[in-house]
């Protein structure tokens, strides 16, 4: 925000971006390629043209998503060498939990489903744990709330200016892989309506304040919403938590002891001695300087 001591000098705007898909070792080359999958850094430089690199980013990482996501729905056949495969039948404890194996918690032969290369034997427990989250990370180095800014304004604020309450598919999270449930998007529904919110960004605002509520009574079960600040409400959970009680002063003297303490006074640092050496005084020494 501009304040009334400030003078724009500068509007900077980004001039260009790189990005670089790293992809582990065992995927082929092929498959990247079935999947277009950039292999190489990927340099670019705005135009006259084009000069919103911010955008261009943002649709080029998007677009790089949607095939990544598509290439980990690859499912290879697994591969097994004649001494893997030994080793397979002999072994008689899985590898990460050193259990052993049962008709409940069978034996399985895990492999990396985009190569097929045989990894380990696990038991069914540990293999379900170990199924790799369909989760495209994208980590921007370096990046600070100066740079976040071109980039955060570019993620579709759109969306909260939308009128109507989306979809149930709509709320499908890519990082559990799971949707709400029923009731939960019905009473989404009777929310909006009861409320009357005209706007995605409204309703927006409500569910942030009305979550952060919820977590406040399950972790410390004190109602953020009769505080004014949230110093204020830390405060009080400080006091819960270390069961610290503050007395008020009841003491006359006490209550004197403190206001004694408090001081306002003018301070002021003195140079104690000062001798002078010029023509007037009678220790004068020519050979030092006048002061």
């Amino acid at each position: 925000m501009k304040g009334q001591n400030t003078t724009i000098i500068q509007n900077h705007k980004l001039m260009s971006y790189g990005i670089y898909v790293n992809e582990e070792d065992d995927i082929s080359t092929e498959l990247l390629e079935e999947f277009d999958i950039p292999t190489e850094p990927i340099i670019y430089r705005g135009t006259g043209d084009e000069p919103d690199v911010a955008r261009h980013f943002v649709e080029q990482i998007v677009n790089i998503g949607k095939k990544v996501t598509k290439l980990l729905k690859t499912n290879k056949p697994i591969i097994m060498t004649a001494e893997e495969v030994q080793r397979y039948v002999t072994c008689q404890h899985c590898n990460l939990c050193n259990g052993g194996f049962s008709a409940a918690n069978s034996k399985i032969a895990d492999h990396n489903n985009l190569s097929g290369k045989y990894q380990q034997k696990l038991s069914n427990t540990c293999n379900l744990k170990c199924q790799t989250l369909k989760l495209v990370p994208c980590f921007f180095y370096n990046l600070s709330n100066y740079e976040s800014y071109f980039i955060v304004t570019e993620l579709g604020w759109g969306k909260l200016e939308e009128d109507t309450l989306t979809e149930k598919e709509d709320f499908y999270s890519t990082l559990t892989k799971k949707n709400i449930e029923k009731n939960e998007y019905v009473h989404a529904r009777k929310v909006w309506g009861n409320f009357g919110y005209r706007t995605l960004g409204e309703y927006s605002d409500l569910y942030v304040f009305e979550n952060f509520r919820d977590i406040c009574m399950m972790s410390y079960n004190l109602v953020q919403a009769y505080y004014y600040t949230a110093p204020g409400f830390n405060y009080d959970v400080t006091l819960k938590y270390t069961r610290i009680g503050l007395e008020l002063l009841s003491d006359y003297d006490m209550l004197l002891m403190f206001e004694r303490g408090i001081h306002g006074d003018f301070v002021q640092p003195s140079m104690r001695y000062v001798k002078a050496n010029n023509i007037t005084v009678e220790d004068y020494d020519k050979m030092k300087e006048d002061s």
